[in-house]
C-alpha cells in the first residue's frame, strides 16, 4: 500500500463517518419534521373526511325530504286527478239529467202546443162549420126577402091597378073621388112603410153577419198571431238555454283543461326541480 495514501483513506473515513452522521442527522429530521406534519395532515383530513360525511348525510336526507315531498305531490295530483275526474263527471251527469228533464219539459210543453193547435183547429173548424151554417141561412133567408120584396111589388102593382080601376070609377062617380083618393094614398103609404121596415131589417141583418164574420176573423187572426208569437218566443227560449248550457258546459270543460294543464305543468316543474336537486355537485 502507498503510504501517500494512507492519509487519503483516513480522510475518506472521516468524510464517510461525517456523511453517515449527517445523513443519520438528516433522517431524524426528516422523521421529526414529517411527524410534526402528519399528526395535522391526519387532523385535517379526518375533519375533512367528517365535514364530507356531515355534508352527504344533510344531502342524503335533503334528498329523502325532496323525494317525499315530490311522492306526496304525485299523490296529492293523483288524488286531485281522481277528485277532479270524479266531480266532471258528477257534474256532467248533472248536466246531462238537466239536458234531459229540458228535453222532456221541452217536448212535454211542444205535445201541449200541438194539443192546443188541434184545439184551435177544431175550433176553426167549429167556426167555419158555424160560418157555413151562417151562409146557408143567408141564403135560405136571402129568397124570402126576394120574395117579399118581390110581393111588395106586385102589392104596389095590384094597387096602381086598382087606382087606375078607382080612377076610371071616378069618373062616374065623383062624389067618391075623395074616398078613393084616400085609400090610395093609404094603401101605397102602408106599402112603403112595410117595403121601408123589411129593407132596414135585411140591412140589419147583413150587418150583424158582416159584423159576426168581422169579429171570427179578427179574433181567429189575434189568436192565430199571439200563439204563433208565443210558439216563436217559447223556440227562441229553449234554443237561448240550450245554447247557454252548451257554452257553460264548454267553459267548464275549458277550465277543467286549464286547470289540468296548470297542474301537469306545476308537477313537471317540481320534478325538474328535484332532479336538478339530486345533479347538483356537491362542494
Amino acid at each position: 500500500m502507498d503510504v501517500r495514501l494512507i492519509p487519503l483513506h483516513g480522510r475518506l473515513d472521516r468524510v464517510e463517518v461525517s456523511l453517515h452522521e449527517r445523513l443519520d442527522r438528516a433522517e431524524v429530521s426528516l422523521l421529526e419534521r414529517l411527524d410534526d406534519v402528519e399528526a395535522p395532515l391526519y387532523g385535517r383530513l379526518d375533519q375533512i373526511e367528517g365535514s364530507f360525511r356531515e355534508r352527504l348525510d344533510r344531502v342524503d336526507i335533503s334528498l329523502l325530504e325532496r323525494l317525499n315531498q315530490v311522492d306526496a305531490l304525485v299523490g296529492h295530483v293523483a288524488n286531485l286527478e281522481v277528485s277532479v275526474r270524479n266531480h266532471v263527471e258528477a257534474r256532467l251527469a248533472i248536466l246531462e239529467a238537466h239536458v234531459a228533464d229540458r228535453n222532456a219539459s221541452s217536448e212535454t210543453r211542444l205535445h201541449q202546443i200541438e194539443t192546443r193547435l188541434h184545439h184551435i183547429e177544431a175550433q176553426l173548424h167549429r167556426v167555419s162549420t158555424t160560418a157555413n151554417d151562417l151562409q146557408a141561412q143567408w141564403r135560405v133567408y136571402v129568397p124570402s126577402f126576394v120574395g117579399a120584396i118581390a110581393a111588395v111589388k106586385r102589392t104596389g102593382t095590384d094597387i096602381g091597378a086598382l087606382s087606375s080601376r078607382l080612377d076610371a070609377v071616378s069618373a062616374s062617380l065623383p062624389a067618391e073621388r075623395n074616398l078613393t083618393a084616400e085609400v090610395v094614398e093609404a094603401g101605397t103609404f102602408a106599402s112603403t112603410v112595410e117595403m121601408a121596415t123589411l129593407e132596414e131589417r135585411v140591412s140589419m141583418l147583413e150587418g150583424r153577419l158582416s159584423t159576426h164574420a168581422e169579429n171570427l176573423t179578427s179574433e181567429l187572426s189575434a189568436g192565430a198571431q199571439e200563439l204563433n208569437t208565443t210558439l216563436s218566443a217559447r223556440i227562441r227560449s229553449v234554443v237561448d238555454q240550450t245554447d247557454a248550457l252548451e257554452d257553460q258546459l264548454m267553459n267548464v270543460r275549458h277550465s277543467l283543461s286549464n286547470d289540468m294543464t296548470d297542474l301537469w305543468q306545476f308537477v313537471r316543474a317540481q320534478t325538474a326541480h328535484g332532479i336538478a336537486s339530486k345533479a347538483e355537485p356537491v362542494d
